[in-house]
């Protein structure tokens, strides 16, 4: 007689709203770096080559060395009580904050340990969701608003 034990797996599929919310906040984040590129396209307009590099340069800093800065400081200070200030750095960057929203949604934040456990706590509630909305608007709005202020003020 043999016995079969079969393990079962948890194969749970993403909803439609997690994975809406997943393009929305893809399509969130290229409307900002075309904004921040249009920006900086318009304030080094007479240096065109300047202007497209020093775009790569803030997001090259946004997309590496931004994380790389904040895990030195964790690190550093590791023996302080941090997580706040962590929630903080993470709302300035909006590289980070796009998919932090997102690990509620897809239940990864148990992965993470403590770490994710605070970003969940925070990123879970309400109040966590309407704050990096409201971050990643604002993240959106200026360079676009400021670009429009430049733009119109040239003569070209």
């Amino acid at each position: 007689m043999t016995c079969r034990v079969s393990a079962q797996r948890n194969t749970a599929k993403p909803d439609a709203a997690a994975s809406s919310m997943v393009f929305g906040l893809d399509a969130i984040l290229t409307l900002i770096f075309v904004s921040l590129g249009f920006l900086f396209g318009l304030a080094f307009y007479d240096d065109r080559i300047k202007g497209f590099g020093f775009t790569i340069v803030v997001w090259l800093f946004l997309a590496i060395l931004y994380d790389g800065l904040v895990l030195m400081l964790v690190f550093m200070f590791g023996q302080y009580p941090l997580e706040r200030f962590v929630i903080a750095v993470s709302m300035l960057n909006p590289i980070d904050l796009a998919p932090i929203m997102v690990m509620p949604e897809f239940d990864i934040s148990v992965l993470m340990g403590y770490t994710g456990a605070v970003f969940n706590r925070f990123f879970g509630s309400k109040m966590g969701i309407i704050t990096a909305s409201g971050r990643l608007t604002r993240w959106l709005a200026t360079p676009t608003w400021i670009g429009l202020r430049v733009f119109k003020r040239k003569d070209f």
